[in-house]
């Protein structure tokens, strides 16, 4: 299982994603206060390698459906944390990193 955390210090929400892969598929689990991001984790469903591999894939579209804010970075956190358990990134170079940014400069 691969977990991560999205800090949205601007919203105001920290989510956890957990991603486990059985079989074919990988499973998504988000813990949030954030109701958009509630209602994106009740939709989003299972994640198959094809999710993972091509931009326009079923999370950024249901991100869409959901109305989740165009800077969300959750589902870029999922699209991670799915990529990681599926192996198609390295996990020990993401725990050794500890963390992504974006930082505003201006």
């Amino acid at each position: 299982m691969m977990k991560v955390m999205v800090d949205s210090r601007i919203c105001g929400y920290t989510t956890v994603i957990s991603a486990k892969k059985e079989g074919k598929v990988i499973h998504i689990e988000i813990e949030t206060i954030c109701p958009k991001l509630s209602d994106f984790d009740d939709n989003l469903g299972d994640l198959t390698m094809g999710d993972l591999l091509c931009y326009d894939n079923k999370i950024r579209r249901m991100a869409h459906e959901c109305k989740l804010c165009a800077s969300c970075l959750v589902p870029c956190g999922v699209i991670t944390a799915a990529q990681i358990e599926a192996k198609l990134m390295a996990k020990s170079l993401a725990l050794k990193e500890k963390e992504v940014c974006i930082k505003f400069l201006e």
